[in-house]
């Protein structure tokens, strides 16, 4: 499946496919959100980790031949057209470059708490 975003200026478009797309027997599909770059607010570089082994590795290429980058957001198809959003695929997250998890959030809010 593969998705194409618009705005109405024709200035910024969304080139996506859903990978690993499962039909269920109520006719909803779901599946994993993979970006053809470029692609307006994706990061270009992380500060704790390989950004490429992260974002790229393992990723398929689009039709085109694009290696595709990793979302990380699963998505559920509804019949007549209808998607919603399902959550990660993961537990992480890219906050200002670093790639963190909710864990280790929740880890140091945990340690802030714990010294007052």
């Amino acid at each position: 499946r593969i998705l194409n975003e618009n705005t109405s200026s024709g200035s910024a478009e969304l080139s996506a496919e859903i990978l690993n797309e499962k039909v269920h027997g109520d006719g909803i599909c779901t599946g994993e959100v993979a970006i053809a770059p470029p692609a307006i607010g994706s990061s270009y570089k992380l500060l704790n980790r390989d950004h490429d082994q992260v974002y790229f590795n393992d990723m398929p290429n689009s039709a085109e031949g694009t290696r595709l980058r990793s979302h990380g957001d699963m998505l559920a198809f509804f019949p007549g057209g209808y998607m919603q959003a399902m959550g990660r695929t993961d537990d992480t997250m890219n906050l200002g470059g670093i790639k963190t998890s909710s864990l280790e959030i929740e880890n140091v809010c945990n340690a802030c708490v714990a010294s007052h």
